[in-house]
């Protein structure tokens, strides 16, 4: 198992949820904080591509409807990952025919696997379907992987207050029946994050004031350099 990669995934998703948002908030006097589930994604996703990209893995943007999400393809462990949210993913395995597209299609990669005989599909075109939005979800990556060698795992997390409390990796069937699921929790290193931002001290017109990280505060720095230039070549134009 690749530990340091599951590392880098744990680290991608606190960050994002933690230093990353109240990065992004304190930027900016928001009134209302609708977007925040949907900036987290990006920021996770984001995190996770500068991140991870290697010559061992390879990231591709795809899409469902208007939503963007990661495939991560780990071609020394053949291993093709997407990442859920845990609550999301206990839905999808208690009713597996409310599972999104996307990922009915990606478990044929795991056809071997398994015991189960009955169908989760009930007529051939549902399959043929499925078949070619697989190959579409495949396309993305710009290598010419044999992808019948690739099995497909979904890493799942669950949070609560906004920092990330657990992380697993679940292997499933083609049928959605989940065969095992591993707590990567105990096998990776935490790292600790600052304290985050109480959504219930969210105030109008009010953003406390956080502690950046170091990218934070240099990006800070050079913006602060260019409003003074700015300044001194007005003071010049007036005198």
């Amino acid at each position: 198992m690749n530990i340091p990669f599951f590392q880098k995934i744990y680290v991608a998703v606190s960050e994002a949820r933690a230093e990353d948002y109240q990065e992004f908030i304190s930027s900016r006097k928001l009134v209302t904080n609708n977007h925040k589930m949907s900036l987290m994604w990006d920021l996770t996703n984001t995190n996770i591509k500068e991140r991870l990209i290697s010559e061992d893995i390879e990231i591709a943007v795809a899409k469902q409807g208007c939503w963007g999400f990661l495939l991560i393809l780990d071609k020394k462990e053949n291993c093709l990952y997407t990442l859920m949210n845990n609550k999301r993913y206990e839905e999808i395995i208690l009713n597996p025919k409310k599972a999104p597209l996307y990922l009915q299609a990606l478990v044929i990669l795991n056809e071997e696997l398994g015991f189960s005989n009955t169908p989760l599909f009930d007529f051939e075109d549902d399959n043929n379907k499925l078949k070619l939005l697989l190959n579409k979800l495949c396309n993305n990556f710009l290598s010419n992987d044999d992808f019948s060698k690739i099995h497909y795992n979904i890493i799942t997390f669950s949070t609560e207050n906004d920092s990330v409390t657990s992380l697993e990796l679940n292997i499933l069937d083609k049928e959605l029946n989940q065969l095992k699921r591993i707590n990567l929790t105990d096998l990776i290193t935490q790292p600790i994050m600052p304290n985050n931002v109480n959504e219930s001290n969210f105030v109008e017109n009010q953003i406390p004031m956080l502690k950046l990280k170091k990218k934070a505060e240099t990006r800070k720095g050079e913006k602060e350099k260019v409003s003074i230039k700015e300044n001194i070549s007005d003071s010049k134009l007036q005198a």
